[in-house]
């Protein structure tokens, strides 16, 4: 097992000065999936909006808070729900987006890995 393991990272360090060989190789790992990129970007922009949003809520429920009675009641409930909401929207749009980065780079091991090991069975 520590000799194919051994092998496998002496191609690999073999494989930057040689010229790629397979056409996996020459293709980029940044041009692959553009849109899975631009929807993780708007995913991370959305969670930032809604990060802003919560925080405007919650200064103006705290506001609400030196007013009178019912606004005073209006004023808790923006409070709680800004807090609540803001955090498990900025929490749930920032996993989104890290889980689509999770996909891109699954694909490029994968395949980085498939490159390796057709290296390693070619060189037996």
């Amino acid at each position: 097992m520590s000799e194919n393991l051994n092998e496998a990272l002496e191609i690999k360090s073999e494989s930057k000065t040689q010229e790629p060989t397979n056409q996996m190789t020459s293709v980029s790992d940044e041009g692959k999936y553009p849109a899975l990129r631009i929807i993780s970007g708007i995913y991370k922009a959305l969670a930032f909006i809604v990060g802003i949003a919560a925080f405007i809520a919650f200064f103006y429920g705290i506001s609400l808070l030196e007013q009178g009675y019912r606004a005073k009641a209006t004023g808790i409930s923006f409070i709680i729900s800004s807090l609540v909401s803001g955090i498990i929207g900025v929490i749930a749009f920032l996993a989104i987006s890290e889980i689509l980065k999770l996909f891109i780079d699954l694909e490029s091991n994968s395949r980085k890995q498939i490159i390796l090991l057709n290296k390693l069975l070619d060189k037996k």
